[in-house]
């Protein structure tokens, strides 16, 4: 049921390998920023969404905001809409006081074995259980993550033990404390746009 709506992110640039996750949310698509857009990286994104390739471009983001330096004001998130999209199952939400039931939704690739000399990568849905860490600002907080979370997770969201999305994951590779754009604070944005 959640394939459908938390999804990889996948880089025509490099021979349609995974570049992130995003997820959807009432008639929005969201990622992190990063996952589509690099100054120093050419990078031609899409998801694929009901068998159709979906070009994620930085120019044709609702919002688009990158701001990795100064860690009170960090953003890192990138809004699509999507009003061909039936409402998702998911709620953008402030995180609550029940820090320590939090899941991480993410798609890694596993080998399935076919009976043949070729294992074949397959994509599945994982998960990894999170427990809060620290809280940065309106935006931005940390949370022990494990299994770790590695390259190609950026975008993926933190969803609490009511299926409410809290955060959005922008930090981290192979570590075990990650940091999460706040879903809330995303929200706030999407209901300024109104």
């Amino acid at each position: 049921m959640l394939e459908q709506w938390i999804l990889p992110v996948f880089n025509r640039a490099n021979n349609d390998t995974k570049r992130g996750q995003c997820f959807i949310v009432g008639s929005y698509l969201i990622t992190a920023a990063h996952v589509i857009y690099k100054e120093d990286e050419f990078i031609d994104a899409y998801v694929v969404l009901n068998n159709v390739p979906m070009n994620l471009h930085r120019e044709q983001a609702l919002i688009y905001e990158f701001n990795p330096k100064i860690e009170e004001n960090y953003h890192d998130y990138a809004v699509f809409s999507l009003p061909e999209v039936s409402d998702s199952p998911f709620h953008l939400k402030s995180l609550n006081d029940d820090k320590e039931c939090l899941t991480c939704f993410y798609h890694r690739y596993v080998k399935l074995e076919n009976g043949s000399i070729f294992d074949v990568p397959h994509l599945e849905l994982m998960t990894s259980r999170a427990r809060f860490h620290k809280q940065y600002s309106n935006y931005l907080f940390d949370c022990e993550v494990n299994p770790m979370l590695i390259k190609g997770d950026s975008g993926c969201p933190i969803i609490d033990n009511e299926n409410n999305i809290v955060g959005m994951l922008v930090a981290g590779d192979d570590k075990s404390i990650c940091a999460f754009q706040s879903a809330a604070f995303i929200k706030n944005i999407l209901i300024s746009l109104i």
